[in-house]
């Protein structure tokens, strides 16, 4: 008997089965005309019904791999077979497969892909949770309320932003079905910000030598065995929000900001360092600029609520020092100033904002509060709450009585309200 193949993958042996043994389907009322692989409510396995051709011709009819001893090969939903005998994930996305004959297939919502269940299985209830698929894209917005902001220095801070980025990548998933498996699998299945920040760092710095496997046990470790490592990754999420327009949500932070990654990376590394695991420290380091574009020395300290926007560039080196809430843009060096050893990097303060392209090099102190112009090229100390631009940079109002100012521009991201005093040129 000749077994036709079904959606171009051939039957394997162990699954024909002759037209006298199966001529009549064990199922009551079944009408299906494809296979069709479906999990089963409390079960990871699919269960397979049979196929029956609507001429009568041929009758193929698979029994369910439930009443099966001998486990079969499964086939994944992009329809390549897997050669593996083992069994599917009991969070399998197993999508509807049928050769349908005079009606189409309707799409899994979402969330029925994340249970596993086919629509004609689901109840009343799980049919009204799934409702929002079918709304209009403005309504499925409001299906998942982001929580309001906390308190400042509120106790549950971490937990309070987790739940946001849940929030933020259901309704995402929803809005966007191409982004469902890529949410759940980065945010939605983890438990904690933490494992899904291992997870995340893991997958971006793996290749065919350093396994994300590896890296995940050893981000993961690192996360969970240091509180002032979480808090950091805490401050800087919430940086990034409050001082980036273009940051639409704190999971678009976690997700794509390849400054904050590059940042939470080399938070690990410098914790290699100081536990004299400097090889690995090392080995690091160079995937973190491979994949980020962001060189950062393992031995270089930096504080909480670092912001290094788009980050493209930035160098800083072995003995710098970076304090808290500091705003980086791209294409700045913090470098020494040539072959000498030592301490020989530079030293930011609290608050300092420094402009896209800017270099500053050697031993030398930026004061609490700093601002430092696009381009400029800084050479000597610059004191608390002034502005240094130009190349060689020069102090706005003058060495003697350099302007100050009242804000903090490393929070404020002010960039431009200097010129007026630096320069009368006009356009």
């Amino acid at each position: 008997m000749h077994i036709m193949p079904q959606n171009g993958i051939n039957p394997t042996m162990k699954e024909i089965r002759s037209d006298q043994q199966h001529r009549k389907c064990s199922i009551p009322d079944c009408s299906t005309t494809g296979i069709e692989r479906i999990t089963k409510a409390g079960q990871g396995r699919p269960h397979l019904f049979h196929e029956s051709s609507r001429r009568g011709r041929r009758n193929q009819i698979f029994p369910p791999q439930g009443l099966q001893k001998e486990r079969k090969p499964f086939r994944n939903p992009s329809g390549r077979s897997n050669l593996k005998d083992s069994q599917a994930p009991s969070f399998g996305i197993w999508i509807r497969r049928s050769r349908l004959v005079g009606k189409a297939t309707k799409p899994l919502s979402f969330t029925s892909i994340l249970v596993g269940k086919s629509e004609e299985f689901t109840t009343a209830a799980e049919k009204e949770s799934t409702a929002a698929t079918e709304m209009p894209t403005g309504q499925q917005l409001n299906q998942y309320p982001v929580p309001t902001y906390p308190p400042p220095e509120s106790d549950d801070e971490e937990l309070w932003l987790w739940t946001q980025i849940k929030a933020e990548a259901r309704r995402d998933a929803e809005s966007e079905p191409a982004l469902a498996s890529y949410l759940y699998s980065t945010v939605l299945s983890h438990p904690s910000l933490a494992r899904s920040l291992a997870f995340h760092l893991a997958n971006k710095l793996c290749s065919s030598t350093l396994l994300s496997t590896l890296l995940y046990d050893l981000f993961l470790h690192s996360l969970s065995s240091s509180p002032t490592l979480r808090s950091a990754v805490v401050a800087d999420l919430l940086a990034a929000h409050q001082r980036d327009p273009a940051c639409i949500s704190f999971s678009h932070c976690l997700l794509n900001y390849k400054g904050f990654l590059a940042v939470q990376a080399h938070r690990v590394t410098h914790l290699l360092w100081s536990q004299d695991r400097r090889p690995l420290a090392l080995a690091l380091q160079s995937r973190i600029s491979d994949v980020f574009a962001v060189d950062i020395h393992p031995a270089a300290r930096i504080g909480k609520g670092i912001l290094l926007d788009h980050a493209t560039g930035v160098v800083i080196g072995e003995t710098a020092v970076v304090g808290n809430n500091v705003s980086i843009l791209h294409h700045v060096t913090l470098g020494g100033t040539g072959k000498v050893g030592g301490d020989r990097h530079p030293k930011i303060g609290d608050g300092v904002l420094i402009g896209a392209g800017a270099t500053i090099l050697g031993n030398i102190q930026i004061g609490e509060g700093a601002k430092i112009g696009a381009g400029s090229v800084v050479l000597i100390d610059v004191p608390p709450r002034t502005t240094a631009v130009g190349n060689p940079a020069r102090l706005i109002g003058g060495k003697e009585k350099p302007a100050m100012h009242e804000d903090v521009p490393g929070e404020s991201m002010d960039h431009t309200s200097f010129i007026t005093q630096w320069s009368d040129y006009i356009i």
